[in-house]
């Protein structure tokens, strides 16, 4: 799910990062579709599809009738899929990822999100029976008295979790169409194609990236491949950065599948038999939205630019722009309660780490570390400034109130997010901040700085535990944060580092028993099944009869706490184990822990190797992956089918790797200094609020400073990026504030355009960029200047 508003933030900043992709399919006919793409022509070798991101979507689509079966279900997800490789063409590898047990930190997310499903279901059925009322968050009366075969009358979207039967035949069904088109698609042929199906534990997006990281590591890696992943999660952005791999992509649709327009409009009451002309998958295929590239490279060069007056290594400035990301949520911490991308936290950050640096004594991260005095010191600001947010956000606190009428129920991440705090009347931040422990914690008014103490504690843990996981793979199976809210950042203490046990990962059983409420007993075998069902069972408490929702402060439902009680890890094994002993040999299959698998082509060179391998025979060959432990399993036909492992080599560094092609540069001096891009999401009153307080905390007797104090001194005037911080030396215009110091002689003063850029080469046409009711930018062919119009000041 990632960051709410998170790329809606980041196209708004950084607006030449999307491109659209021109993506037509004839789905005219019974036959099968044919996609074109004549505007699309880049090369890209690696693919990789985070399935449950596909699933989803064609297995209940929000607009169009339900699927009618399974077979249809798989039918669209394949029509998906199709799509997707003919339109990104890959050279070398297809890897194809379904989400797998995930660790502890993820299940309590996974757990609330398929409570919310079975509220959101009951709720829909209430709407369309005519009765507005809601469920009271009602998730059954008796939970004795819900037979299975009603539980089933609605396609229950629970059963995409690992260890259903659903996911079990999936798996299959994904085998059996890779082996099809390998054998017979000319698109194919070439292609080497890893399957890490629900059996394989992890979550699809994090395997995949431990797959790239693993590559990187190996002697044969060609550091410019062309990498693409297809998923929607805003969080995958982050996890692109992560990986330091400059050529690096992601694909997914504008919006997710839109509204279905036909005279006769399909209902979520209509099945595919109610329109009979027209067949499912070419009824969902009319449905598709236009696919768009997301282009980390555009973005790693908007960023160049950003952090460029830091003086610092680029690559390690977006490990630490990773992890401010984190104080604003993810799918493991809440996020902060003076922290709202909305209300322009991010942006606030940024500015914020771009004027302290000099002093921070080094960066906030090293490698999936992080390093904490750097991080004490950058939150100690972000402290100062908390009254003021939480001030700001208890202004709009009439909006909580509205958002128990909010019927409109979206997983979109680009949804604006409510401009709201906590609803806690708010007084003086120690009044403010008692109350919210108090409130959010049920806690005694004696107890909320021990409580305080400790949820802040685990919450820099948990910030720990996501940055480690997001850069070197998963640091504990077991640790979760064990709160459903988050600290105040003045309570975060950033003192010592800790250390995580691995563990091991649940089974899949196992984790359906962690996630799943009792009206998706029927996804597991009858004896699990009682246990969620009966009264008396000894874990009966962890699934709830009625589900408690707090809008926290949100206006959409989908982003409300589900008070969910946290289960025992102990307990529930102690219980369940014995279960597992007593399944049939189909369960049992259902219920193991597998590798993944390669699927190849007889002729492909890469199958020779394997082979090789296999028989311990030494040989060289140049490989588009890099084999850890394969073993063969099946040959079908033409395709050998491999387990497959990559064993993790070292740790993941972040710097680029030797070798890597000078990069184009894609932007133009106009889209440097676009001040539109700083519209929205309330970014210069957050910059203003930043710029107050480094000006109240800097030493009076500091020469250095007494430069960054005259910059601050224009707290009325707007501040933007590109003007500040593309070169020291650069002129730049400023708004708002005229003062008579002079610093140029010359107002038409001429500067190279190597000495504006600070040595980049950036395309730069001989016409003017902009020109504006008032402000104009030219670029001549002898250099960039900036010219005076209607009260600018320059300066040097």
């Amino acid at each position: 799910m990632g960051v709410p508003t998170f790329y809606r933030w980041l196209c708004s900043r950084f607006p030449k990062v999307p491109k659209d992709i021109t993506n037509k399919a004839n789905t005219s006919g019974e036959g099968d579709s044919h996609f074109t793409d004549s505007l699309f022509t880049e090369r890209y070798d690696n693919l990789y599809l985070d399935m449950n991101g596909i699933v989803h979507p064609c297995c209940h689509p929000e607009y169009l009738p339900q699927p009618s079966n399974e077979e249809e279900m798989f039918e669209a997800i394949f029509d998906y899929i199709d799509r997707l490789i003919e339109t990104i063409r890959p050279k070398r590898l297809l890897y194809l990822a379904l989400d797998g047990v995930a660790p502890r930190a993820k299940m309590n997310q996974q757990r609330s999100r398929r409570f919310k499903a079975v509220y959101e279901r009951e709720y829909a059925q209430k709407q369309l029976q005519n009765d507005k009322s809601t469920p009271e968050t009602n998730l059954s009366k008796s939970r004795q008295n819900i037979p299975q075969n009603e539980q089933q009358k609605v396609w229950d979207s629970n059963v995409i979790t690992p260890g259903t039967p659903f996911m079990y035949q999936l798996g299959l069904e994904v085998e059996e169409y890779v082996s099809n088109r390998l054998e017979n698609s000319d698109i194919w042929h070439n292609l080497t194609v890893i399957i890490s199906d629900s059996n394989s534990p992890g979550e699809g997006e994090h395997k995949i990236i431990n797959f790239i990281r693993t590559q990187r590591q190996s002697s044969n890696y060609d550091p410019n491949t062309r990498h693409v992943i297809h998923g929607m999660d805003a969080d995958l952005i982050m996890l692109a950065l992560a990986t330091h791999e400059p050529n690096f992509f992601i694909l997914r649709e504008v919006v997710p599948f839109k509204q279905f327009n036909s005279t006769t409009q399909p209902t979520i009451s209509d099945t595919s038999e109610t329109v009979p002309s027209l067949k499912y998958s070419l009824m969902l295929r009319k449905s598709w939205k236009q696919l768009q590239i997301i282009q980390i490279p555009v973005l790693r060069e908007y960023l160049s630019y950003l952090f460029k007056d830091c003086g610092c290594d680029l690559e390690r400035c977006i490990d630490d722009l990773v992890l401010m990301c984190f104080f604003c949520g993810n799918d493991f911490l809440p996020h902060l309660p003076s922290m709202s991308i909305t209300l322009g936290s991010i942006d606030q950050m940024i500015y914020l780490y771009q004027q302290i640096f000099p002093t921070l004594g080094g960066y906030l991260t090293d490698c999936g570390k992080i390093n904490m005095p750097q991080l004490e010191m950058f939150t100690s600001y972000l402290t100062a400034v908390e009254h003021e947010t939480l001030s700001l956000k208890g202004n709009n606190h009439g909006a909580t109130r509205r958002a128990g009428n909010a019927d409109n129920v979206t997983n979109n991440d680009e949804e604006e997010t409510s401009k709201t705090g906590i609803d806690v009347t708010l007084g003086s931040p120690e009044v403010y901040k008692k109350s919210y422990y108090i409130k959010k914690l049920d806690c005694s008014e004696d107890d909320v700085a021990k409580t305080a103490s400790a949820m802040a504690g685990e919450y820099v843990k948990g910030m720990e535990w996501v940055l480690e996981y997001y850069y070197q793979g998963i640091p504990s199976w077991n640790w979760y944060y064990p709160y459903h809210y988050a600290p105040f950042a003045s309570d975060l203490k950033f003192t010592t580092q800790n250390v995580f046990q691995l563990g091991t990962p649940f089974t899949p059983l196992q984790q359906l028993m962690s996630v799943l409420p009792v009206q998706s007993s029927h996804c597991l075998p009858e004896k699990f099944a009682d246990l969620m069902r009966s009264e008396v069972s000894p874990i009966a408490e962890y699934y709830p009869r009625t589900l408690k929702l707090d809008p926290n402060g949100s206006r959409y439902r989908y982003q409300w706490v589900a008070l969910l009680p946290f289960i025992d890890e102990q307990l529930l094994l102690a219980t369940v184990k014995p279960l597992e002993e007593e399944l049939s040999k189909e369960e049992k299959e259902r219920n193991k822990l597998k590798s993944e698998k390669i699927f190849v082509h007889k002729n492909m060179k890469i199958n020779r190797y394997l082979d090789a391998k296999i028989d311990n025979l030494a040989t060289k060959i140049d490989l588009p992956i890099h084999i850890g432990s394969a073993s063969l399993i099946l040959t079908c036909g033409s395709i050998n089918v491999y387990n497959y492992k990559c064993d993790k080599v070292g740790r993941h560094i972040s710097k680029l790797l030797k070798g890597i092609n000078p990069q184009p540069r894609f932007l133009e001096l106009g889209d440097i200094m676009d001040e539109s891009r700083y519209k929205g999401f309330n970014c210069h009153v957050a910059k203003r609020m930043i710029s107050h307080y480094i000006h109240k905390s800097l030493p009076q007797d500091s020469s250095h400073n007494a430069t960054y104090r005259n910059d601050l001194n224009y707290n009325k005037r707007q501040w933007h990026y590109p003007p500040q911080h593309i070169h020291p030396r650069q002129q730049y215009v400023e708004h708002g504030h005229r003062d008579h110091h002079s610093i140029s002689q010359s107002r038409d003063q001429t500067i190279s355009k190597d000495e504006l850029l600070g040595g980049y080469s950036l395309k730069c046409p001989d016409s003017k960029l902009r020109d504006g009711p008032s402000k104009r930018y030219q670029c001549e062919q002898s250099g960039a200047q900036f010219q005076d119009r209607e009260n600018k000041r320059f300066r040097r």
